[in-house]
């Protein structure tokens, strides 16, 4: 008996039209009238893949700031664009040749390309989540930077191209029953080889359990994320509603992107200064380390132990620096160190230079001091747009996951005789086609979720649009 003869046990309702076929023509052009629909699908599939992840890659990688996320980003619109290019054509031509598919090679050729590009993504999804979870739940540990996404791209393609392998050995011609006695077809699935062995199985369930393996960590991962995020958003409507001020330990400003560096000055009152030399409290843009103090006083001076050093001026008794009051001075962008710094209390240092007292000091001091109660509308935006990446990021991921839980079960139903896919008709036959390749949702729905979160990305492919009809 031929591997995929039926038995007497097995019985099919045929189309009416079948009675006159009597070629394996014949057959795949009736297939072919009922997965018309099908096709157009994934045509139209194919070209916003094409075009939407084309966009991606520009913008992103030529229009934006080159970060770790706007990086991962391009890397997961490249296994994109590489599905609809050679996966989504290859899966049109599986369709129109139905039951003539005519080469084994390239079956096992472009199954290798749509698992490797698969799991190129997938494992790419992981390291967004990684990277999310180190900026939003550990921001003072170790950060990942562009270079490290740029080499950990290595083992990702190692372990794709690992996962792929076996898709030569799993994929390839089988010979199909057209339910016309003696008359026997062709399509890209499990060769006759090993179709009745467990080796198809055991590949499947393997992409399973590393497909559901992931699905956990990603799931665990972004469930500490949106914890910590709406703890962040309490604490944050608290402060609001009772006028407190912002934790200066608060983890969630914290990041290497934007780490605020707080520090406690005295808020100068009632006094007039006037420093005649601009070194004597002048900034420099070197930093120290985060965590260091970022006032180093040079030296310490006792006001009880009076000198007649020139190099020490007293003050009027009512020229006293108040340090009730105080403030927060927070530089969100450069690390600041003083050349020279006022000490509260009746002596200063000023290297024997003159200082007078007047209000106009006063009052640049106080511009620069921010307090903490006061809003930041930087750091608001950078909160904004921080928490809008990471909800970009988790549903990226989600809808990658759900677009491939239906192909994993016809998958499963399939290798477990629970369905006989070459022996579907009608919408059946077309419903299956749709729902086996449901990944495909996944390549080409990230623009559309870009567009409707991320503004510059919609602004930038707003702004090429209006150039390039302009030109025409």
């Amino acid at each position: 008996m031929h591997p995929t003869e039926r038995t007497s046990s097995e019985v099919f309702l045929l189309p009416e039209n079948f009675s006159n076929v009597t070629s394996i023509e014949e057959v795949n052009q009736d297939k072919l009238i009922t997965l018309i629909p099908v096709i157009l699908l994934f045509a139209i599939l194919l070209v916003i893949g094409v075009f939407g992840n084309s966009l991606v890659v520009y913008v992103f990688g030529f229009k934006m700031k080159s970060g770790t996320q706007n990086i991962l980003i391009v890397i997961l619109a490249l296994f994109d664009v590489l599905t609809s290019l050679l996966s989504i054509p290859h899966e049109i031509t599986v369709s129109v040749f139905i039951v003539m598919y005519p080469s084994a090679i390239s079956c096992k050729i472009f199954r290798f390309i749509n698992t490797f590009c698969s799991a190129g993504s997938m494992f790419t999804l992981l390291l967004i989540a990684v990277d999310r979870y180190r900026k939003i739940c550990l921001p003072l540990k170790p950060q990942m930077y562009t270079r490290h996404v740029k080499r950990s791209m290595i083992p990702i393609l190692i372990f794709a191209v690992l996962i792929s392998l076996p898709a030569f050995a799993v994929h390839g011609q089988r010979t199909i029953d057209t339910d016309i006695p003696g008359l026997y077809g062709k399509d890209c699935s499990t060769p006759d080889e090993i179709g009745k062995t467990i080796i198809p199985l055991i590949y499947n369930l393997v992409m399973f359990l590393v497909f559901f393996t992931i699905t956990i960590a990603l799931a665990v991962l972004y469930t500490f994320i949106l914890r910590e995020t709406n703890r962040h958003n309490r604490e944050k409507s608290l402060r609001a509603k009772y006028n407190l001020p912002s934790s200066s330990n608060s983890s969630s400003d914290r990041t290497p992107a934007a780490t605020d560096t707080s520090f406690e000055t005295a808020s100068v009152k009632n006094s007039k200064l006037d420093i005649t030399q601009e070194s004597d409290v002048g900034i420099e843009s070197s930093c120290y380390t985060l965590g260091q103090s970022a006032f180093n006083l040079e030296q310490t001076v006792d006001p009880s132990n009076k000198t007649d050093d020139p190099r020490y001026t007293q003050l009027p008794p009512s020229s006293e620096i108040q340090t009730k009051d105080l403030q927060t001075l927070d530089v969100s962008q450069t690390c600041v160190k003083p050349k020279r710094v006022i000490r509260p209390g009746k002596y200063f240092f000023t290297k024997a230079q003159k200082v007078n007292v007047s209000k106009s000091v006063s009052k640049s001091v106080s511009k620069s001091v921010l307090s903490k109660n006061s809003s930041n509308p930087a750091k608001a935006t950078k909160r904004r747009f921080k928490n809008k990446t990471t909800i970009i990021a988790f549903l990226v991921t989600l809808v990658f996951i759900l677009s491939f839980l239906p192909h994993f079960i016809l998958q499963v139903t399939k290798f477990s005789k629970l369905i006989v896919d070459y022996r579907l008709h009608g919408a059946g036959l077309a419903a299956y086609n749709i729902f086996l390749r449901s990944y495909f949702i996944n390549s080409v729905s990230n623009p559309f979720i870009y567009g409707a979160l991320n503004t510059r990305f919609s602004s930038e492919v707003g702004r090429l649009w209006r150039r390039l009809t302009c030109r025409s």
